[in-house]
This record gives structure tokens, sequence and C-alpha cells, in this order.
């Protein structure tokens, strides 16, 4: 039970490792612990891309309601926003981020409060560019929106800064040099686009040399792909596809589908890999 799910790999024996620890808590009884893991092998099914993640996450968070511990609970309403976002819906992921916010802010938690301003950010700045769902701003312009956004992950990078906790400091990074690289969809004048290209570019080339320098695959190829998504957006194509074409080289060659031969195994573990290359 001392496995620990870092988010990079090793998804299948994170789930065997939770799934024995599951069967173990429920024979001793012991529902703190139950809870717990709960929620992480919520996240790595969710990962996995099983929807089953979402319902054993809201399983944990009710077990946690029952035991009233107020700082699991905002763990767990953080988990389901991650599990949201990353399933295309910042409808629910902004609601249960805002409420695991009040939760680590009442608790004087900093860490759980900048992983839950994190996931605030990322949810109100994808509904803020969806036409679609203007309705779930509750009013409030898209611009408006990406203005709150702003100064969300602006706290959380300052959090992840002071703390030393690199990994998260590179998510902070990505996350704000992906808001800036919204703004420049929501300005109209030149210079201000720019700006907001310019910033984009720093806080990623700062992310992806950190994540390198942690030996981070995950987030160094969601840095490089962002850099390539900046360009882009910024109507830099060359520059874009020249950024491609370094992040392709980091892929191990058995990630590749080849022509003649067989697939790569669903089972692999680094499915990260695949998530970036369908951007």
């Amino acid at each position: 039970m001392g496995y620990a799910y870092t988010g990079q790999g090793n998804f299948s024996k994170a789930i065997e490792a939770y799934g024995k620890a599951l069967r173990f808590m429920r024979a001793v009884k012991f529902p703190h612990m139950e809870a717990t893991t709960r929620n992480n092998l919520a996240r790595v099914l969710s990962d996995r891309g099983h929807a089953r993640g979402r319902r054993l996450c809201l399983d944990a968070l009710e077990m946690r309601k029952e035991q009233g511990t107020e700082v699991p609970i905002a763990y767990s309403y953080n988990t389901l926003a991650l599990i949201d976002n990353d399933h295309s819906r910042p409808d629910l992921a902004w609601i249960e981020a805002a409420i695991a916010v009040a939760y680590f802010r009442k608790a004087e938690d900093p860490r759980g409060l900048g992983l839950a301003l994190l996931q605030l950010s990322e949810a109100l700045r994808r509904l803020a560019k969806r036409k679609s769902e203007t309705y779930h701003l509750r009013g409030d312009s898209p611009e408006v929106v990406l203005e709150t956004a702003e100064r969300i992950v602006n706290e959380a990078v300052d959090i992840f800064t002071k703390s030393g906790e690199r990994l998260r400091r590179v998510e902070a990074w990505i996350e704000k040099a992906c808001l800036e690289r919204d703004l420049i969809l929501f300005n109209e004048g030149y210079k201000q686009k720019e700006r907001h290209y310019r910033d984009a570019l720093y806080y990623l080339e700062q992310a992806t040399d950190l994540a390198r320098e942690i030996e981070n695959l995950r987030l160094e190829l969601d840095s490089c792909v962002n850099i390539a998504w900046t360009h882009y957006h910024f109507q830099k194509f060359e520059f874009a596809e020249q950024v491609l074409e370094q992040a392709e080289k980091l892929l191990p060659e058995d990630s590749w589908f080849k022509e003649g031969g067989a697939p790569p195994p669903s089972e692999r573990d680094d499915l990260h890999i695949y998530y970036q290359l369908s951007k």
C-alpha cells in the first residue's frame, strides 16, 4: 500500500495497487483510508479514460462528508474538478474547484489552495472560449471571466514559486501561459496580442526547461505542444511546425503507428503521448 501514483506512467501498477488497498480497507473497516484510496484510484481511472473514476470520486466525497474532515473533502472536490476538466466539462469543474478553494482557504492549506486554484483557472478559461456555453458564465462576459482566471492563476503561480515544489510550479507556469495565449484571441490591438504572445512563450519556455530538469516527459511534451499552439494563435505557423518537429523527437520510438507493423499496445503507461499527438 506504499505505492503512490505520480501522474506520469505506471497506470497499471497504480490501478492494481489501489485495487488491493481498497479491498483491504473494506475488510478491516478503515473508512478514513478507504476514502483516500477511492479518491486516488478515481484519479488513475480517469487518466485511463474510465468513466467510473468520477463515480468512485463521488463515493469518496460522500464518505469524507460523513467523516466531517474539511481538508480531505476539499481534495475530493479538487479531484472532481480535475476529472471534469480532463473530460471537457468545465461547467462542472469550476463549481467543484471553487468549493475546494473555499475549503482550503478556510483551512489555511496553501498547497491544496494552489492545486484548486489551478483547476479553477483552467475551468474558467475553457468556459470563456466556449461560445455555445456562455450561459454557464452567469451573465459575465468572456473577457471578465478571463480577468478572473488571470487573478486566480497568478495566485497559484505565487504559491508554488514560494513552496519550491517544482512539478507543481511547472503546471502553474503552463496554466499561466495558456491563459496568456487565449487572451490573444480576445484582444484586437496588435500590441496587446504581441504582449500576451511574448508572456505565454516566456512561461512555457520556463516550464519546458524545468520539466526537462525534473525528467517529467508528460509536462515537457505538454509545454512544447502549448508553445506550438501559442505560435499558431499569433499566426507564426512556421515556428509552430518547428516546435512540433522538436516535440516529436521526444516521443519513444515504439509509440508510433507504423505501416505494416503492430499498433502500440493499449496497456502501455504513457498514454499522455497520444493525448499530445491528438492535438
